[in-house]
């Protein structure tokens, strides 16, 4: 199979595998995750069938977009890894930001006098 198709279906293997150790909550999710498996295994195979018809019926051609096939693959995946990076970024700014706010909520609270209780007199 391709790269692309090996790697979706180890991630939904993945998923699975961490979903079969929940409980009953789970079953929907197993279930659904489960059908994706399948459809995803269904369409390698009919693909690695058809590309073993073409390859017999015209190889030169089937070289050519093959290659032409890879590298769309690898851009693809190029192209999502650069998403997930941008996302951890952003998550990670945000919990930064995040940080930072409750550093100075709490540098505020200690470099402010002590609070008196309104019924108490000098």
């Amino acid at each position: 199979g391709t790269p692309l198709v090996e790697t979706l279906a180890e991630q939904l293997r993945l998923q699975l595998m961490d979903v079969a150790s929940g409980g009953e909550g789970q079953q929907v999710l197993k279930e659904t995750l489960e059908g994706q498996l399948r459809k995803v295994e269904e369409e390698r195979d009919k693909l690695d069938q058809l590309r073993a018809d073409l390859g017999r019926i015209a190889p030169g051609e089937y070289a050519a977009y093959r290659k032409e096939r890879e590298s769309r693959e690898q851009l693809v995946t190029a192209l999502s890894a650069a998403i997930e990076a941008a996302a951890y970024e952003r998550e990670r700014r945000m919990l930064a930001a995040e940080l930072a706010r409750r550093r100075r909520e709490q540098l505020d609270g200690l470099l402010q006098p002590p609070r008196r209780s309104p019924g108490h007199r000098k």
